[in-house]
């Protein structure tokens, strides 16, 4: 029998990733465009500067996974991955959802 994804509520987790985001970016003392995007199976944490570089990027990410999954992914068996993705002028860096899982809007 084929077991049910998990759902999350989004309300649950745009708060979460908001925080994790905002605590990041606060600890790396980083500005970001946008702080969360949805969409196409990624959840963007913040559009950086290429000039932020991709460590200080992939530390952030890391940490918006782990904050995120900690606020609102408990039921989660595995952790969220983290994700970077560097274009010609930003980097774009947070947490890739699972695409076999739901959010759920209330």
């Amino acid at each position: 029998m084929a077991t049910q994804p998990v759902g999350v509520p989004l309300k649950n987790l745009v708060a979460a990733v908001g925080d994790a985001v905002s605590a990041a970016l606060k600890r790396h003392n980083v500005q970001a465009q946008a702080k969360i995007a949805i969409g196409g199976g990624i959840i963007c944490g913040p559009l950086l500067e290429k000039a932020v570089g991709l460590n200080v990027a992939e530390q952030i990410a890391q940490e918006v996974a782990a904050k995120a999954h900690a606020g609102a992914m408990q039921a989660r068996a595995q952790p969220l991955q983290h994700g970077v993705l560097s274009g010609p002028n930003h980097i774009i860096c947070g947490l890739i959802l699972d695409p076999r899982e739901g959010i759920v809007v209330e």
